[in-house]
C-alpha cells in the first residue's frame, strides 16, 4: 500500500474506533478522545487490516494518523 492509502486506512479505523474522523493529520489519538481500551482496539484493527504488527508503544509514542501511517509504511 502507498502512504496515502495507509493514511486512509488509519483514518478509517480511527473513525471506526472513536466514532469520528481524526481532527487533523497530526491529531493525537488521546486528545481526540481515545482511551487505553480504544488504543488496543485501534492497534489490533490496524494489524489485522494491514498485516503489519503495531505495538501499543507505537501509538503511545507517535499516536497521530501521520505517525501510524509512517509506521505501517516503514514495515
Amino acid at each position: 500500500m502507498s502512504k496515502p492509502e495507509l493514511l486512509d486506512l488509519v483514518n478509517e479505523l480511527w473513525e471506526e474506533v472513536l466514532g469520528e474522523a481524526p481532527s487533523a493529520p497530526d491529531a493525537d489519538f488521546f486528545d481526540d478522545g481515545g482511551t487505553s481500551l480504544s488504543a488496543v482496539s485501534l492497534t489490533f484493527l490496524l494489524e489485522d487490516r494491514s498485516g503489519v504488527p503495531v505495538p501499543l508503544a507505537v501509538l503511545l509514542s507517535d499516536g497521530t494518523p501521520e505517525g501510524l501511517a509512517r509506521h505501517l509504511a516503514a514495515a
